[in-house]
């Protein structure tokens, strides 16, 4: 008797346990699923309907405009200043379409927490018809994105890390580069250089063509811009551009043309013309380095002794 009610007891038990668990699975909340990365639209606009951008990156502001009539983004402070046009367009499409990983709370209160009281970035869009600000803080390693906020609103967001890399550009980095000739390639002939007005003899021209194509091989960086026709004599200097080397060049590049026939279809072979080019090159040396720049305003770092060749062949004291 004793084990049959002790077996009677246990199944009790066993019954009781289980309709505790089945309550409770059938009362427990669930928890909403979390929302998947960048899946929370927060700005939906037209990037054709941007006509200015500006933003801070490390305290330096930058602000660029969109010129309709010759449809070319230019630098609202020198708009001689060549910008290549696909960076700031890029910035215009990211800006337009934001996603949120989350929304993290809805006051301003905690800015600083985030970093939003001095952002890491700071962007202004200007619109047709409206103005928005977007601040950029602090990164949240965790949840692999940055504190974010669109001005006129309260709100806090973390979006990926992908909206960054848009707005990482210092102004020197949105430069459009010159693509200067390298003059020692075959397809250039019957180069000649001027110097002060001086036609240059043609062994001293030879030595210049190596030259110039050892600086334009050396690459482009970029360290610096005057406009062009200004005569700041500081900006001059600080290249060595005041001692006045400038050579202009004048050339003859082959170009390979496909030929039509009569009915104007693309025929089967093709022919090489010449093009008159021209070019001009300003070189310097300060302190041991060497600059240059070629036509646009930019100045790049040259290779110092090929700068050297060419202030000596000229005479060029530096």
């Amino acid at each position: 008797m004793r084990i049959k009610n002790l077996i009677i007891a246990a199944v009790v038990m066993a019954a009781l346990i289980g309709g505790y668990f089945l309550v409770r699975a059938l009362t427990k909340t669930e928890a909403p699923p979390p929302a998947p990365a960048g899946d929370m639209m927060i700005a939906d606009d037209d990037p054709s309907k941007i006509k200015e951008i500006k933003y801070t990156l490390n305290g330096e502001m930058i602000a660029l405009r969109f010129d309709d009539i010759l449809y070319k983004w230019q630098y609202t402070e020198d708009p001689s200043f060549p910008v290549k046009f696909e960076l700031p367009a890029s910035m215009a499409s990211a800006i337009s379409k934001i996603k949120a990983n989350r929304l993290v709370e809805e006051t301003k209160e905690n800015f600083a927490e985030y970093g939003l009281a001095s952002p890491y970035l700071d962007i202004t869009a200007v619109f047709e018809d409206a103005e928005r600000n977007y601040k950029i803080g602090d990164y949240n390693k965790m949840l692999d994105g940055y504190y974010f906020n669109i001005g006129g609103t309260d709100k806090v967001y973390i979006i990926p890390t992908g909206l960054n890399p848009f707005f990482e550009y210092s102004l020197l980095d949105l430069a459009d580069v010159d693509i200067p000739p390298v003059l020692d390639e075959d397809k250039y002939n019957s180069i000649e250089m001027t110097f002060a007005a001086e036609l240059i003899d043609s062994e001293k021209t030879a030595e210049l063509v190596t030259a110039f194509s050892d600086i334009v091989r050396g690459g482009l960086a970029t360290v610096g811009y005057i406009s062009p026709g200004s005569t700041a004599e500081a900006s001059m200097t600080a290249y060595g551009f005041d001692r006045g080397a400038t050579v202009d060049i004048a050339c003859k590049e082959a170009q390979t043309v496909e030929n039509a026939d009569n009915s104007g279809q693309t025929s089967s072979y093709t022919s090489t013309v010449h093009v008159d080019k021209t070019a001009s090159f300003t070189v310097g040396v300060v302190d041991g380095s060497g600059y240059f720049t070629c036509g646009s305003g930019l100045v790049y770092s040259a290779d110092a002794e090929a700068a050297k060749t060419v202030l000596s062949v000229l005479g060029v004291e530096y």
